[in-house]
């Protein structure tokens, strides 16, 4: 870097220049003709050394400076904050998204002025939502409003009484400007007769099954979640109710309705009162409370509130809601899930010669995306659910029905001999399966797995429940030995899939243990031997063997999973034909 002794003010003179708003700086460079500083020791020489004269000009990028925006009133240039905040008004909330609506809201509403030295007016409020939408407190127009001064007596309330669908806005009108926050929400209309028991309700999956001519299948599950639908059997006990309902699907029938889901209610633990937040429950588990989605407080078909869960709303015996109820409940009262959904087309029913009369309804549930997958409580074996808890008859008889399935290819040419053979290596077996359960936690359970079945997709294991080889001597420890009678296992199932897995169940309270076949002869007419894969732990007597059953690959055969609930505490029998496969 130059040192530039004396003084060179006479030279060279910069100024420096910046525009207040923080744009990027700029410079002026000005400096004076043909005069050099007579103390300086710079000499500015020509290509032949002798001294030239200086000969320059002004250069200047500086731009010119924008105009000063000002205010009226105010003699402060606008800042950024300024340009967001002040000389104008303000409401609050910006937005009013209440989603499903089925119960009377309400939520508070500020205006506020920003002006700091004028007074200006509220001229009027616009409501284009129609009936149903009402803001409640407002002051009489014109109404003045002081230099930052705000009004927050105010409050907005939606009824489930008006158009089904509002997307419009709400217009504040002053007389320097006009806000208009949007407003959306649907009405629904709460389904509100409890149905008879037993009512039923299917989960439907929808898989894509690609089967190989050996029987084998790639499975491929095509939707996110279930779908989720409700059939009621409905009892009008009396003219009143019976009309009501008609008048209601004579209107209805194409929108929306809110549907409780009455199997998971529960009673109020506590009391709650008008406003309150927070109810209190015996316990929120083994029901399908949602962030976000919406819950019932049922007293009455005249009594009740619809709100929705807050943002970490739910704990162990305790829901909180984005608004306050509307009502004072006592521990009668019911709390629920509460499902969004559309009746079928289709509503059947019979008149009785007392003027009650009867309607069975279908319900289609439209917001059931949650994903309530978990095999927790279940056995494992291969990484896959065992299922080998009891297969219920159901109740309605003694057996299960099966069948034995094979894909048989048949040459005919109507004369001469037949030709039947068959691509597949073993037969599948088909048969149904009938969870029975009787209480709020064993139902969860069975709906956590079935959600992580997804239907067709997804394999498991499942037990025969039948004594499918008898054994003739106990078990030896350490011993892979397995002796048997002879029931043509050796012949004709040679230790292939899907049987050539067992499960030996014992009845002195040993837990049971699984095994895999890998050899097996035949000893004579009466007896079989069988190796296992990994050697017995223990030494068991033949009289402390239950049974020994198969545990076949297998998956549900059907998309749609039916739960139906009988009478009693949550007792309910989910029912679903299964059939083997030949892959995982």
């Amino acid at each position: 870097m130059a040192t530039f002794p004396g003084s060179l003010t006479g030279l060279m003179e910069a100024v420096y220049t910046a525009h207040p708003t923080r744009i990027p700086a700029h410079h002026a460079l000005v400096r004076r003709l043909n005069i050099p500083d007579p103390g300086s020791t710079i000499t500015a020489l020509n290509p032949d050394g002798n001294r030239r004269g200086f000969n320059l000009q002004v250069v200047s990028h500086v731009p010119t400076p924008p105009a000063k925006v000002t205010h009226a009133g105010c003699k402060e240039d606008r800042t950024a904050y300024s340009f967001d905040w002040f000389e104008k008004f303000h409401v609050r909330p910006r937005s009013f998204v209440f989603g499903n609506v089925l119960s009377t809201q309400q939520v508070p509403v500020s205006v506020y002025s920003a002006y700091r030295t004028d007074v200006h007016y509220w001229t009027d409020f616009i409501n284009n939502a129609g009936a149903g939408v009402e803001l409640l407190n407002l002051p009489a127009f014109p109404y003045a409003f002081q230099p930052q001064t705000g009004f927050a007596g105010l409050a907005l309330e939606v009824t489930p009484n008006g158009p089904p669908v509002v997307d419009t806005t709400l217009d504040f009108v002053f007389d320097s400007m006009t806000i208009s926050p949007i407003i959306q929400l649907e009405r629904l209309v709460l389904f509100d007769l409890p149905p008879e028991l037993p009512y039923t309700e299917q989960l439907q999956f929808l898989t894509e099954i690609q089967t190989h001519r050996n029987g084998s299948e790639h499975r491929i599950g095509l939707r996110k979640n279930p779908r989720q639908f409700f059939e009621w059997d409905l009892v009008l006990e009396d003219s009143f109710t019976r009309s009501r309902l008609h008048n209601l699907f004579f209107d209805w029938h194409a929108r929306t309705f809110g549907v409780p889901v009455w199997h998971e209610s529960r009673f109020l633990a506590a009391s709650a009162i008008v406003s309150a937040l927070t109810i209190t429950l015996p316990t929120t588990s083994n029901a399908d409370y949602r962030v976000g989605g919406l819950a019932l407080v049922y007293e009455s078909s005249s009594k009740y509130d619809v709100l929705e869960i807050a943002v970490g709303g739910i704990t162990a015996t305790t829901l909180t809601f984005t608004n306050g109820l509307q009502n004072a409940y006592t521990t009668k009262a019911l709390v629920m899930p509460l499902r969004v959904g559309v009746a079928e087309p289709s509503v059947s029913g019979s008149r009785l010669i007392t003027d009650a009369g009867r309607l069975a309804v279908r319900f289609r549930v439209t917001d059931n995306d949650n994903q309530l997958a978990a095999t927790i409580g279940w056995t494992a074996y291969n990484s896959k659910v065992v299922v080998d808890d009891c297969n219920s008859t159901g109740g309605d008889g003694t057996s299960v029905s099966e069948q034995l399935i094979r894909d048989l290819i048949v040459i005919d040419g109507d004369v001469g001999l037949v030709k039947v053979d068959s691509l597949w290596p073993v037969d599948k077996r088909s048969h149904v399966k009938t969870f029975w359960t009787r209480s709020p936690a064993n139902l969860w359970k069975v709906r956590q797995l079935v959600h992580a079945l997804r239907g067709r997709q997804v394999s498991f294991y499942m037990t025969t429940k039948g004594q499918d080889l008898i054994p003739t001597s106990g078990l030896l420890n350490l011993s892979s030995a397995l002796t048997v009678r002879n029931v043509g296992y050796s012949r004709y199932v040679q230790n292939r899939m899907t049987r050539n897995i067992i499960q030996v169940v014992f009845n002195d309270g040993t837990t049971s243990v699984i095994r895999e076949i890998t050899a097996s002869s035949e000893v004579d007419a009466n007896t079989e031997t069988m190796t296992v894969d990994t050697p017995w732990t223990a030494t068991k007597a033949l009289s402390t063997i239950d049974r020994i059953q198969f545990l076949e690959l297998s998956r549900f055969d059907s998309d749609t999973v039916r739960f139906r609930y009988a009478l009693g505490e949550r007792t309910c029998r989910v029912t679903a034909p299964i059939i083997t496969v030949f892959d995982a």
